[in-house]
């Protein structure tokens, strides 16, 4: 039996008419486990299984795998289906009649599993999100929403006719008139419908997982809600995600994070796109608990582009990576491979034979790890330096709205590339930021010095920008980058205002956008690549940090007991897609105050290494990590005064003093003590 920590690993345990439905193939699945050191187990209530025929529940194959997972000390976080049916896996119900039919699903589920020994939690659906769908459902609240936010007719025909160069139709007399057109998305002709169908969508799915709890919590009040969104490291706005407004109705969220969905990382720095998803997620739930809910157990033969596989030090590393970065529980998918339908033969712990595979026995370490020094892990929590970093989904949806091809620069993924240059910069130097939305940024005026970085934040209110100068006046740093705060969230273009809402914070305003193919920024401490674009800026209170020529390209401005540092250029997309050492070298003469307070330093500036602290009471638990691109490396870590640190897992001879090596696709972790 496992013993219980309070950081857990669990698996997938998949079940189906058929494939494992026999009561020695169930009580065996939940005894590997238990024997493997996983005391959680995750079990999918699909409605076709449970609901063979309208009307006819058997519930007899979930009784025996809840029944089993008790037998064994195993905890069930049971994963519900309310969706009418098959296909819809992810979906919002589309009618209100199959919305009715998912409160039937609810009120014969919840109830029979609610009271049984072996349940841990309930995840509301599985991997919740999609592209905004016009349906019966969708259409009818879009039109109670547009009569919120607007009050009249006449207010939205301004609004989404009146300032457009086309009508692409006559005025609305009355909101029950609207249906959405397939116009709105046409060459940006008219953003401000569009822009109001994604952000109601973003909304419309936070209410439907809202109903959803709302739901199980009448019929269970004891056991706490999670969801699992994927895909949480792309554009957020193209799969609906406003991933803080869940915060109301959840106890906990994760994610589902596998290679394919980190295409962006490439597959050398999969390690930093897991660390990432696991930053993000905290940031959404305002430092409240994350989970992986899936990471790959296995390797994909038909369910990617190019299949992968998935070695056990690999699979190892991402689940430290996960927990370093603070994640309370990483659930592999899967135990036990599907025999049909979706990725059969795919991403299992067990081989086709059913036995353990090196990759379960390397999980298996971690899982006794965990449990021998629970006292250790109880109660830690991820360290970052007083660094924000700043996530904007009405960025994203406008780059959605606008993407063209070509330079990544003019594509929908252009904010978050320029926020991931940043976080990689911060994370070569061991100074890991806050990742949050805009809406949840910490403007207020107390506490240490801080550093807040909007990198190519292009929708910013002037309210949002007050917000930002009132900041730096009280004695913190702004760093923006990209063309943050040129836009207002219906796309009107800042620079042409008689007022550039940012300009009274950076001390300068845009004069010109230059395309400049590869740009370059003259920064103090080098030179540093600019991608695409270059600002010619109009100096006002601030002083030039970057000349080209007699033009002035970037601008420092001391404003109250602050500073503002304004890089209009992509300097992060260029890192992350290029050279990331020179925005490194740059973010260090930044950071450096920033980072004067974490337990666990980096000695000697940038490393290539991944580096993550927990912190318990007295001791710091300290992830290393070889991102799988990179050769065996080390670094020179310092900490308290006294302290030193020994190898909790990983090679016994990594440390010698100080210095920790960690050799390629390897991880060290640490207890500093």
């Amino acid at each position: 039996m496992p013993s219980p920590s309070s950081v857990q690993l669990g698996a997938q345990v998949w079940l189906a008419p058929g494939e494992y439905d026999r009561p020695e193939q169930l009580d065996r699945l939940f005894a590997v486990l238990a024997e493997h050191d996983l005391p959680l187990a995750r079990v999918s209530l699909v409605r076709n299984h449970l609901e063979p025929a309208p009307g006819r529940w058997d519930f007899a194959l979930y009784d025996q795998a809840f029944d089993a997972a008790a037998r064994h000390g195993v905890r069930v976080t049971a994963t519900l289906w309310p969706q009418a049916a098959a296909p819809a896996l992810s979906g919002v119900p589309d009618t209100p009649a199959t919305l009715a039919a998912g409160e039937a699903y609810l009120d014969a589920v919840v109830p029979r599993y609610a009271a049984h020994p072996a349940l841990d939690s309930w995840i509301l659906m599985n991997e919740p999100g999609q592209p905004p769908a016009v349906t019966a459902l969708a259409e009818l609240r879009f039109r109670d929403w547009l009569r919120e936010r607007y009050g009249t007719p006449a207010a939205l025909n301004h609004a989404w006719l009146g300032a457009s160069m086309l009508s692409f139709r006559a005025p609305y007399a009355s909101f029950d008139e609207v249906s959405v057109d397939p116009r709105w998305s046409h060459a940006g002709l008219w953003p401000v419908p569009n822009l109001d169908w994604h952000e109601f969508w973003r909304a419309h799915l936070a209410w439907y997982l809202g109903w959803v709890a709302e739901r199980v919590r009448r019929l269970d009040a004891a056991h706490p809600l999670h969801t699992n969104p994927h895909g949480v490291s792309r554009n957020l706005a193209t799969r609906s995600f406003d991933l803080p407004s869940w915060r109301p109705f959840l106890d906990s969220v994760g994610a589902s994070i596998y290679p394919m969905s980190l295409t962006e990382f490439g597959p050398d720095r999969l390690a930093l796109g897991h660390a990432f998803c696991v930053d993000l997620l905290r940031g959404a739930m305002a430092d409240g608990p994350v989970w992986a809910t899936e990471l790959a157990g296995g390797p994909a033969i038909r369910s990617h582009a190019t299949g992968y596989a998935v070695e056990p030090r690999e699979l190892a590393q991402r689940v430290w990576t996960v927990l370093g970065a603070g994640a309370e529980r990483a659930v592999l998918w899967l135990l036990n491979a599907r025999w049909r339908s979706r990725e059969p033969g795919e991403f299992a712990l067990l081989d086709y034979r059913g036995e353990p595979t090196d990759r379960l026995r390397a999980v298996a370490s971690i899982g006794r790890a965990l449990a021998e020094h629970d006292d250790l892990f109880s109660g830690t929590a991820p360290v970052t330096a007083d660094v924000t970093l700043v996530l904007s989904v009405e960025s994203m949806a406008l780059e959605h709205q606008w993407a063209a091809g070509g330079d990544p620069a003019r594509g929908k993924d252009a904010h978050l590339l320029e926020a991931l240059g940043w976080y990689e910069a911060l994370q070569s130097l061991g100074a890991p930021p806050r990742v949050v939305h805009l809406g949840d940024v910490d403007w207020s005026p107390g506490g240490p010095p801080r550093l807040v970085v909007l990198p190519h934040v292009e929708v910013l209110s002037a309210e949002q920008a007050e917000a930002a100068g009132a900041f730096v006046r009280a004695g913190h740093t702004l760093l923006a980058s990209g063309l943050t705060g040129w836009y207002d969230r219906d796309g009107r273009f800042w620079p042409l205002a008689d007022e550039f809402p940012l300009g009274p914070v950076v001390g300068g305003r845009p004069r010109e956008l230059r395309v400049v193919g590869d740009g370059v920024l003259a920064l103090p401490a080098g030179d540093v690549p600019a991608g695409a674009w270059l600002t010619d800026v109009e100096v006002g209170d601030g002083t030039p940090l970057a000349k080209d020529g007699e033009a002035v390209g970037a601008l420092v401005h001391e404003l109250g007991g602050g500073r503002a540092v304004w890089l209009p250029a992509m300097v992060g997309l260029a890192a992350f897609t290029g050279d990331g050492a020179p925005l490194a070298r740059y973010a260090a003469t930044v950071v450096e105050p920033f980072a004067a307070r974490l337990p666990v330093r980096v000695r000697d500036g940038v490393t290539s290494l991944l580096v993550r602290t927990l912190r318990g009471d007295g001791d710091r638990v300290v992830t290393v990590v070889a991102n799988p691109g990179e050769a065996a490396a080390a670094t020179v870590l310092d900490g308290p005064p006294g302290t030193a640190a020994v190898v909790l897992w990983g090679d016994p001879h990594a440390v010698a003093g100080h210095a920790v090596t960690v050799g390629a696709h390897d991880t060290v972790v640490l207890r500093w003590r």
